[in-house]
């Protein structure tokens, strides 16, 4: 089957190098030194108001570049939403700055589904001045209408820009179709497979890598399942795999665990556990992730 695959001109050098991972931060814990701790707060409260509102119009509309929750579909019509923002300020030995913010929002009319998702994320170390060891911004857009209980069919958006991962710019567009069941009362299976387009731009332009934006042809297929394990426990699993269409050696996965406690009706105490792999990173950046991370969230 001929495909089509356009690409820019490369700059000097040998090899494709093309793509991306997922980029990882892991925090500790360090001891907040007494000189400059109100400057440093003030500066890292601005610093995470800004990341707000890269992703919202306010700061309620602040989460996952991982879709894991499309698992958990709502059941009734409505609105849905969660929230999540974090800061990690250190002073003394380690001088970090380190901000976050995300959110996931759902709207259900009948058989239609919206989904909104995004994050952003911002992180210094050392004196303000340096630049960032961590910039990135994802958004995340999907429309789902249900031709029945089992089969759907979805159409989805994506941009996203990552300093880390060399990304510039990275667009996505696609649509396919997705299968649900229910296994019993307490656990939901989903299965979505779609062709996707994929425009992409690299930062730092090197030997090997594409020059300007490259399009590449994509096919996206995920499994998730949602379980609930009591009154105040969920779980969801994820996979994701996007093979190119004309190379599939060339491939990007995410495997996604995400363990939910409730605390209140509307606070929960979040535990993700993630691995995410390109079999062809640019050069420089490494083609397998991953991440822990623990977080508070907040649901209307």
């Amino acid at each position: 089957m001929e495909t089509s695959h356009h690409t820019l001109p490369r700059a000097p050098g040998a090899g494709t190098n093309r793509g991306s991972n997922v980029g990882v931060s892991n925090v500790g814990v360090s001891n907040v030194g007494v000189s400059n701790v109100r400057a440093r707060i003030v500066r890292a409260v601005a610093a995470l108001l800004a990341v707000i509102s890269l992703v919202g119009p306010s700061l309620a509309e602040a989460q996952i570049t991982n879709v894991a929750s499309l698992a958990g579909k709502p059941v009734e019509d409505g609105f849905t939403g969660s929230y999540a923002a974090g800061l990690d300020l250190r002073t003394g030995n380690v001088e970090l700055v380190l901000a976050s913010a995300s959110t996931t929002n759902y709207l259900k009319i009948g058989p239609s589904i919206f989904l909104a998702t995004a994050s952003a994320g911002y992180g210094i170390k050392g004196d303000w001045d340096e630049d960032p060891f961590q910039a990135k911004v994802f958004e995340h857009i999907r429309y789902r209408y249900d031709l029945s209980n089992l089969l759907g069919f979805e159409a989805f958006a994506q941009h996203e820009y990552d300093r880390l991962r060399r990304l510039a710019l990275r667009a996505v567009a696609g649509a396919g179709v997705r299968l649900d069941s229910d296994i019993g009362k307490r656990v939901h299976v989903a299965f979505g497979l779609a062709f996707m387009e994929q425009w992409e731009e690299l930062t730092d332009v090197g030997a090997g890598d594409a020059v300007g934006v490259v399009l590449e042809h994509r096919l996206s297929s995920y499994l998730a399942l949602a379980a609930s394990l009591s009154e105040s426990a969920s779980l969801a699993l994820t996979c994701y795999v996007q093979p190119r269409v004309d190379a599939f050696t060339d491939t990007r996965g995410l495997l996604d665990a995400t363990l939910i406690t409730a605390i209140t009706r509307s606070l929960s105490l979040q535990f993700v556990l993630g691995m995410a792999w390109d079999t062809d990173p640019p050069a420089g950046v490494r083609g397998l992730n991953t991440t822990t991370r623990l977080a508070f969230a907040y649901s209307l």
